[in-house]
């Protein structure tokens, strides 16, 4: 914990989240096209169209 508290007198607080931004990004990007492709076929996957899923599908 003494490598934190050096960390954050040397720097500030936001030091403690360098490199953060690309992860973070590339995982809200990768949710956009995964719920969008999701929510696209799921109506051509259904026995009806418009019919909810059941338990067993």
């Amino acid at each position: 914990m003494d490598v934190v508290r050096q960390t954050v007198v040397a720097e500030d607080p936001t030091s403690l989240y360098k490199g953060m931004g690309a992860p973070l990004a590339t995982v809200a990007a990768f949710n956009v096209v995964i719920f969008t492709v999701r929510g696209q076929t799921e109506p051509f996957l259904r026995p009806e169209y418009g019919s909810p899923f059941t338990a067993n599908q």
